[in-house]
């Protein structure tokens, strides 16, 4: 592995190095390997633009602290390390994590046109070709033309159900799953959003 150098020549690592990062953003991929490799925390939207540590707690963290403060810090930290000797890695519910990776994956700009275009209860229920919701993306988003192809308007309008509580496809069974599989007549392809009411009201077959 090469590094750049800052003003300097690069730098050659010869043995495999491991990489840590922080990150608020979910890392792309799944399976196992993926997973293996990754530590989650949760944290609450407790602390905000309207609500700072400060406000709490009085004095900038670090910055001014006393001497009790300090005290305080590191019993915290040698308690954490404790419990992590003797527990390891706790993992967090995954709910909010796996919808923070759906959306992410999903991308904002089809979150939008999804939210709107179904909010029409026209659209829910109802077979609807491919094509004309894809026509009808790239119209209020021409430029998703240049990063989002079919083949992936196809996965992101599955994973946008998954993230909705939405079931694509219902009537088109397929094994060990509540989203149907393809539905192809006539050269075109149909897809068929459904609420679970619907379905419930309906079968599911």
């Amino acid at each position: 592995m090469q590094i750049e150098g800052k003003y300097d020549k690069r730098l050659t690592l010869t043995n495999s190095p491991k990489i840590f990062l922080t990150t608020n953003h979910a890392l792309s991929g799944s399976g196992y390997s993926h997973s293996d490799r990754q530590a989650f925390m949760v944290f609450s939207d407790y602390y905000g633009p309207h609500l700072r540590p400060v406000d709490d707690f009085g004095v900038l963290f670090f910055d001014e602290w006393e001497f009790d403060q300090w005290n305080l810090f590191y019993n915290l930290m040698a308690t954490c390390l404790k419990l992590y000797f003797k527990f390891g890695i706790v993992s967090p519910p995954f709910e909010n994590i796996q919808a923070r990776k759906l959306r992410q994956d999903i991308g904002e700009s089809f979150m939008d046109w999804a939210d709107t275009y179904f909010s029409d209860p026209n659209n829910l229920n109802v077979e609807i070709s491919r094509k004309e919701l894809t026509d009808h993306f790239y119209d209020i988003y021409p430029k998703q033309r240049m990063y989002c192809d079919s083949r992936q308007f196809k996965k992101k309008l599955g994973d946008y159900c998954r993230y909705k509580n939405y079931i694509l496809n219902p009537f088109k069974p397929r094994e060990n799953s509540l989203h149907g599989g393809d539905d192809k007549r006539g050269g075109l392809e149909y897809v068929k959003v459904c609420t679970e009411k619907y379905v419930a009201q309906n079968g599911a077959g």
